[in-house]
């Protein structure tokens, strides 16, 4: 996994590879680790390939089916990606990411209604998507013509901006770093613009720039 992050592919994958040829291959929380490390270095082919093991070797592993899902949708397969986490739908009906996947996929495919039906299935705190949560009330204001302020939408909306509102930990993380290592407050200034360079929005000495690095 390490290798992946550098961008060495190849050594990684013959690693993994060799893994699951000395006869770890029936052990799904270890294939669901290199599956899930490939996938996310958008080696989704190698990752498919991966699962499908897993799922051969597990059939009543739920992650095992939805993970193989997620990786026949990056490739395109739709079909086999609906097949797939319906499949672990059904054995764990309460996995609820692969549930808003599902939505999710129906909504792009137009069918809103059963859309609806599996974004309503999870829990307004069990929603972690924002996306999923906006998409929920569009749709409940569409199919079912009802207007802002609804009691009926009261849950969604209070789940929309606890998501909205909620900090990124990582973003928490470098704030307290800040503080930490005595970095000024850049007041209104993006960090991500060049304005930066070009002087700082407190009081200081004029010889003197304050510049914020990545």
């Amino acid at each position: 996994e390490v290798l992946l992050r550098f961008g060495e592919r190849d050594r990684a994958l013959e690693l993994f590879k060799e893994v699951v040829s000395k006869g770890y291959d029936d052990d799904i929380h270890l294939m669901l680790t290199i599956g899930r490390a490939l996938y996310r270095a958008e080696m989704y082919a190698d990752g498919r390939d991966i699962f499908a093991q897993a799922v051969a070797a597990r059939p009543s592993s739920a992650d095992a089916a939805a993970s193989l899902g997620y990786a026949l949708h990056r490739l395109g397969d739709e079909v086999g990606a609906g097949r797939q986490i319906r499949r672990a739908l059904k054995l764990d009906p309460d996995l609820y990411e692969a549930r808003i996947y599902l939505a999710h996929l129906l909504y792009d495919r137009g069918d809103w209604e059963a859309a609806l039906c599996e974004f309503e299935r999870v829990p307004p705190p069990e929603h972690w998507d924002a996306l999923g949560v906006w998409r929920l009330m569009e749709l409940k204001r569409t199919l079912w013509h009802i207007d802002e302020g609804d009691p009926r939408l009261g849950p969604w909306e209070q789940r929309f901006r606890e998501l909205e509102d909620s900090d990124d930990p990582i973003d928490r993380l470098l704030a307290e770093v800040e503080v930490r290592m005595g970095v000024p407050d850049m007041g209104v200034y993006d960090s991500s613009q060049l304005e930066l360079f070009e002087g700082c929005p407190i009081s200081m000495d004029p010889e003197s720039r304050a510049i914020r690095l990545s």
